[in-house]
């Protein structure tokens, strides 16, 4: 190819937010070609910052309504016991609605974790002395099951208390890449609806004319790049 068609790839990359390789683009000899390249590329160029960011504006834009905070109290550092003080799993819960993605999970004090393992252990321990079991006589057993039941019944029971954030998602920063990690097949499929093939197919239509001169409309898929378009 000419430098024409150098040019036309480079206004396709800019266009379309990645690069294609020249071993890839010496395929490409076709307008159809490189449109089905296209969308089997096209979010390529969509590295972890910018994947990162429209992942942050997402959770913004729903912060803002919820919340109903302006959005410059919204930053990547801003931390969010600062937005989200109170009614806590409450505005979470709306939070997961609203977006339509899953967010870190709530944790509990550590105040009733310990309380929770103590009382758990405890009546672990009591309930086969108050039977009277012996180590043979299936006291290790009915400890176990103790524990179990009362683990179960105290993590059940403390739920309304699973009100802190995370270690590692103290930040709207933190909570945007967690929120990516749990969502990325999401978020990469919305990003996929929301440019539909014909939008695509437009868009390289108008590239291609801009680079060679012409209208539109006149770049048909079966045109061959080396034999039927000549720049100008």
């Amino acid at each position: 190819m000419g430098l024409e068609f150098v040019e036309l790839f480079l206004a396709v990359e800019n266009a379309f937010g990645f690069s294609i390789p020249n071993e890839d683009a010496a395929g490409l000899d076709t307008v159809g070609k490189l449109y089905d390249y296209i969308l089997a590329h096209r979010f390529r160029g969509y590295q972890e910052d910018c994947l990162s960011s429209i992942t942050f504006y997402k959770l913004r834009r729903v912060m803002m309504s919820v919340l109903r905070i302006p959005r410059k109290e919204i930053r990547v550092s801003t931390e969010l016991s600062e937005i989200i003080p109170a009614r806590r799993r409450r505005t979470w819960k709306a939070l997961r609605r609203e977006t339509g993605l899953r967010l870190p999970q709530l944790r509990r004090p550590v105040w009733a974790t310990t309380i929770a393992a103590l009382a758990t252990f405890g009546l672990g321990i009591a309930v086969p002395v108050l039977l009277s079991l012996s180590l043979f006589g299936g006291a290790i057993l009915a400890a176990i099951l103790t524990m179990f039941a009362v683990g179960y019944l105290f993590s059940w029971l403390s739920k309304p208390l699973a009100f802190e954030f995370l270690p590692d998602c103290a930040t709207m920063g933190q909570l945007t890449s967690l929120t990516l990690a749990h969502n990325y097949r999401t978020i990469i499929e919305e990003l996929n609806s929301s440019a539909s093939d014909a939008e695509v197919w437009e868009t390289l239509q108008v590239v291609i004319a801009e680079e060679l001169g012409g209208s539109p409309s006149q770049f048909t898929k079966e045109a061959d790049f080396s034999k039927d378009l000549n720049a100008g």
